[in-house]
């Protein structure tokens, strides 16, 4: 019983000063130093950069110069 009341009061904790910390730390909690930004992989997990290029890759082969019958290819 001790252990249940533990986790849930550990649990209401952190759902409720969580929130409260980000929003008066305000812009400061998405800063990150310029030289771990460069040393970090970005990653794109919606797809956004796939999608540029798909749509480049598109508008290069319907301006004539197909290349072959296959899928356009992306760097």
């Amino acid at each position: 019983m001790g252990l249940s009341v533990g986790v849930l009061l550990a649990g209401a904790l952190t759902l409720s000063m969580v929130p409260a910390i980000l929003r008066l730390m305000g812009r400061g909690t998405h800063w990150i130093p310029h030289w771990l930004d460069r040393i970090l992989p970005h990653v794109d997990f919606e797809g956004d950069k796939l999608m540029e290029q798909v749509a480049k890759a598109d508008a290069g082969a319907t301006d004539g110069s197909e290349q072959g019958s296959g899928p356009a290819q992306l760097r």
